[in-house]
């Protein structure tokens, strides 16, 4: 398989980015607020805590399988953690996250005991749906291969279970046409809760999927009910 297939785009349809999904799931007045306006949520400390996040993945792999351990993934941490307490509006809350954050993180990469190298770790992809007169750009954490297809993992900071499911509907679709292939499974992981969800997909999920997202598309598209909506995060 050619992972480079995952880069076709075709500008001319409509790119749905998983950050904007996700958003859109979480707050549809955010998302469009973001849209019309381009507000920038600054004090986001979610998205300042996945960077850090992806900056201790990144290092983990790095690593040979011999030096991979807890304090390993504590020191990357340490290193790559921003300052989230004017954020969180709390230093005491604020420290509680980052030990939650470090403890699940070291639990939940030591566990993969595989010697098999990310095909693809940290990458901002896109693809072609022809059919659905759409591009999907995701950002793939991290994608394995197994004996018979591969796996597809993602680290959510929160759980999320609507986020979660529409990341799953979009990674599958993704996943299908860049790959040629069904993925074995794909596996998410929220770090607050210690929370794991996992899919198993078949043919069916790949047809629901796609109806996620031409339902998902039609409502990011519509113009909003209440543009003078000011509740957002």
């Amino acid at each position: 398989m050619e992972v480079s297939g995952a880069a076709i785009t075709v500008p001319t349809n409509f790119i749905m980015h998983d950050h904007d999904l996700e958003q859109f799931v979480r707050c549809p007045c955010c998302f469009h607020r973001k849209q019309s306006q381009s507000h920038e949520h600054q004090g986001n400390w979610q998205r300042q805590v996945q960077q850090s996040i992806d900056y201790v993945i990144q290092d983990y792999y790095k690593l040979s399988l011999e030096a991979r351990s807890e304090e390993a993934i504590r020191k990357s941490l340490d290193r790559n953690w921003v300052d989230i307490a004017d954020s969180m509006g709390s230093v005491m809350q604020a420290a509680d996250v980052k030990r939650q954050i470090a403890s699940s993180l070291s639990s939940y990469l030591l566990e993969d005991e595989s010697e098999t190298i990310p095909i693809i770790l940290l990458e901002q992809l896109s693809v072609a749906i022809n059919k659905m007169n759409m591009n999907l750009s995701m950002m793939l954490q991290i994608a394995q291969w197994t004996e018979s297809s591969y796996v597809i993992k993602k680290i959510f900071i929160e759980d999320e279970p609507n986020v979660i499911r529409a990341y799953m509907n979009m990674c599958l679709v993704f996943a299908y046409q860049a790959f040629g292939k069904l993925p074995e499974r794909i596996e998410v992981y929220s770090l607050l809760s210690g929370a794991g969800y996992g899919l198993l997909p078949d043919q069916d999920d790949v047809e629901k999927a796609q109806d996620f997202l031409r339902l998902a598309h039609g409502m990011m598209t519509e113009e909003p009910k209440d543009k003078q909506a000011k509740i957002y995060h």
